[in-house]
């Protein structure tokens, strides 16, 4: 969360944008106070997450593949900013996929998966037509 609020972060946003669907379409209207930009602070805590990845027994491909990806730079969020992670993912002992709970449990960012963040956003869904 920023200031109580959920966030993304400008990777995931331009991934998003990249798919050209609905969902795209959705994030353009959204993308100036949604997705968060990095920040000098985000960029240091990027270059410990990758070099903590190289640092492990993963695959250099696996370490390659992750430092490209958004899903380094969610972590570096986190840790930069005291930020919960939200993911899906689960942890695992894989040396071919460096994945985020890991990352996170390393780093002591907290990791939270979807679920959990709706509960406690109080998310509330309600079935019906729109007014």
């Amino acid at each position: 969360t920023r200031g109580g609020g959920l966030f993304s972060i400008e990777q995931v946003g331009r991934e998003i944008r990249d798919g050209g669907d609905n969902l795209a379409e959705w994030a353009v209207d959204r993308a100036p106070g949604l997705f968060a930009p990095s920040t000098p602070a985000v960029r240091t805590a990027l270059r410990q997450v990758n070099d903590w990845a190289a640092g492990q027994d993963y695959t250099a491909a696996a370490v390659r593949d992750f430092a490209g990806s958004a899903d380094c730079h969610l972590v570096a969020h986190g840790l930069a900013g005291g930020h919960s992670v939200v993911t899906l993912e689960t942890s695992s002992r894989s040396r071919t996929r460096v994945k985020i709970p890991d990352v996170c449990a390393a780093f002591d960012v907290e990791c939270i998966d979807t679920f959990e963040m709706l509960r406690r956003e109080n998310a509330r869904f309600v079935l019906g037509a729109a007014p």
